[in-house]
């Protein structure tokens, strides 16, 4: 029998964008629907103690969701194996912890995996550091139904 999944963890590259988007919306969505999961991130490359960007933060504000509070961290073994399964962003991010850490056997995903119409052109999400916060509100936007899908696929 498999595992129920509780932990997702959601990887980037430096932890300050599209993975802390994405832990902060699943926890809302998970928390209004008392499924028990919860999700945290990490970045391959993080430097751990640093806020998220300031234009994630505004993005998550006009949604309800405050991660004003996150720090970044950086990926390591023991997050691995806390999480029960691991959701990265691109697949150079899938080929760095595959390559750097053992997985023991729970899945590393990308999120696009959890697309489920046909117009998907590239399965990684495009970083937004650096952009201007309409980028942010576009990636954010690509990622919210994908997340919306994954917890559905977990709580099913």
């Amino acid at each position: 029998m498999k595992k129920p999944i509780k932990k997702v963890l959601f990887v980037c590259t430096g932890n300050s964008c599209r993975s802390p988007m994405a832990e902060g919306y699943f926890n809302f969505l998970s928390a209004t629907g008392k499924t028990g999961v919860n999700s945290e991130s990490a970045g391959v490359f993080a430097i751990d103690g640093f806020p998220p960007s300031a234009e994630a933060v505004k993005v998550m504000e006009e949604k309800g969701i405050d991660i004003s509070s996150h720090k970044t961290r950086r990926l390591s073994q023991k997050i691995i194996d806390l999480s029960d399964i691991v959701i990265v962003m691109s697949d150079s991010h899938k080929r760095e912890i595959e390559r750097k850490f053992k997985t023991g056997g729970k899945g590393v995903k990308l999120l696009k995996e959890f697309d489920e119409s046909d117009n998907i052109n590239s399965m990684d999400i495009r970083d937004p550091i650096g952009m201007p916060v309409n980028v942010y509100r576009a990636c954010f936007g690509e990622m919210k139904p994908l997340i919306e899908n994954l917890l559905g696929d977990i709580c099913g």
